[in-house]
């Protein structure tokens, strides 16, 4: 009752703002609103979305169905390329390309998280207890947090497919102290937080199944690694190299980066221009504050 009564809310304050003559654009989470809201044109409002993917989903539905053509709703792809059943998008809905909007400007502009990284491991290195080996690199750094961010992908994956009721929103990836888990134990300790059989034979099955997807995609692991689940992985991976430093902060220090030529390169900068072009209005204002 209370996801439909904040759903209807949600729904009701986007068209308020329509019926006042607002243009709007409609982020799904409160990071990508934070990124937006400093590049947003004075044209159009940014509006967070409410309730998760799906709420904002049902919203832009609605929206459209009612004829309403100043709304755009920015939204997660999460893993509809790779499950079986995803969802259809209506006109009014840009996807990102990668998992999250997040993922997208890393993926766009990789100089984001190299810089951020890079000032993280000079800090750590003028500590000589810290034990920093020379030749470690953000590079490095990003590529082993890739490699085991994507277990957990490829866990969300068979959750997914499978209808398990895995509790899956708490961290996973940073609950093995100084190091990093295996993909087995990723899966028992998922296992472990969701109640379920943790049972050698349960655990191999689930473990062959998750293998198999992380084999199947592995070529695409950067377009299906999501932003949280990347954090939590380089905050681990900077751990069993002797660097702390918590998801929050990274997630904070890459977000706190973000700048108009960071913008630019990401492939929703130009779909969010031409879809408001056509409607005669601006919704980005990048292009003004590069020569700000």
């Amino acid at each position: 009752m209370k996801d439909y009564v904040n759903q209807n809310s949600f729904y009701n304050e986007l068209v308020m703002l329509l019926e006042a003559g607002r243009r709007i654009i409609v982020a799904e989470g409160d990071v990508d609103y934070e990124i937006l809201k400093k590049h947003i044109h004075d044209d159009a409002r940014i509006v967070m979305g409410v309730g998760g993917r799906e709420h904002v989903l049902k919203a832009a539905d609605a929206i459209h169905d009612q004829g309403y053509i100043d709304a755009l709703f920015l939204v997660d792809k999460d893993f509809d390329n790779v499950i079986k059943s995803p969802r259809d998008f209506n006109g009014n809905v840009i996807p990102s390309k990668c998992h999250d909007f997040v993922m997208d400007l890393i993926d766009g502009s990789p100089v984001l998280i190299a810089a951020v990284l890079d000032q993280i491991l000079s800090r750590a290195r003028r500590s000589p207890k810290n034990g920093i080996r020379d030749e470690l690199t953000a590079t490095t750094l990003i590529d082993k947090a890739m490699d085991y961010a994507f277990i957990m992908s490829a866990v969300r994956i068979h959750s997914l497919n499978t209808a398990r009721r895995w509790k899956l929103s708490e961290s996973i990836l940073t609950t093995f102290g100084c190091r990093t888990g295996s993909m087995r134990q990723v899966v028992e300790r998922v296992l472990q937080k969701s109640k379920q059989d943790t049972s050698s034979e349960n655990v191999d099955t689930i473990v062959g199944c998750v293998e198999k997807i992380y084999s199947s995609w592995s070529d695409d692991r950067s377009m299906l690694v999501g932003d949280h689940d990347f954090f939590d992985a380089l905050s681990a991976v900077c751990r069993s190299e002797g660097v702390l430093v918590s998801p929050d902060d990274l997630s904070d220090r890459v977000v706190g980066a973000v700048r108009c030529d960071v913008m630019f390169n990401v492939f929703w900068y130009s779909e969010i221009e031409k879809w408001c072009r056509v409607r005669g209005w601006k919704g980005l204002a990048c292009p003004r504050c590069r020569t700000a």
